[in-house]
């Protein structure tokens, strides 16, 4: 909680674990944009991970990226980034398991990235009908066509999407 990483090059904190919580305080680079391979947060690969992880935090001033989503396999980071250079806020794609929300500056919308979590619907046999105040979103194949469906308490089925 509220931990702070003054770096000079290199890396400020480096993720590699699972279920790690970096909550508050500040990674705070040199403030030049010449400081090669000057990261923030970065997400390298260890025994299993890194997944799991929430991290909540302000970085600033890193020369090469505020967070390097190298090695992401599923984590939650909310940062608000001051860099000098705009676009060096982020390096590498997050995990579809992630969420994700980065902000550059106040408001500068085109260098904020915001990610909400995605779900993979896999083909599956039609399943039976669900309770009463639901309804059942699924995949299926369909004549060699995926098609995304929702089945209702009476037994009706609607194709929402299908495979052209």
């Amino acid at each position: 909680m509220n931990c702070f990483a003054d770096i000079n090059g290199g890396i400020g904190v480096r993720v590699s674990g699972n279920d790690m919580r970096w909550i508050g305080g500040l990674i705070i680079g040199a403030f030049n944009s010449g400081s090669e391979g000057e990261i923030g947060l970065q997400f390298v690969t260890g025994p299993e991970g890194p997944a799991g992880c929430v991290i909540d935090t302000k970085v600033m001033g890193c020369g090469t990226a505020a967070v390097d989503f190298g090695a992401d396999k599923g984590n939650i980071v909310r940062a608000s980034l001051w860099q000098p250079d705009p676009t060096k806020g982020w390096i590498g794609t997050p995990s579809a398991q992630s969420q994700v929300a980065l902000t550059q500056k106040l408001g500068d919308v085109s260098k904020t990235l915001v990610i909400q979590s995605q779900f993979d619907l896999r083909e599956q046999a039609t399943p039976a009908a669900p309770f009463a105040d639901s309804v059942r979103v699924f995949a299926r194949d369909s004549g060699g066509k995926t098609q995304l469906c929702a089945l209702f308490p009476n037994g009706t089925l609607k194709v929402l999407a299908a495979e052209a």
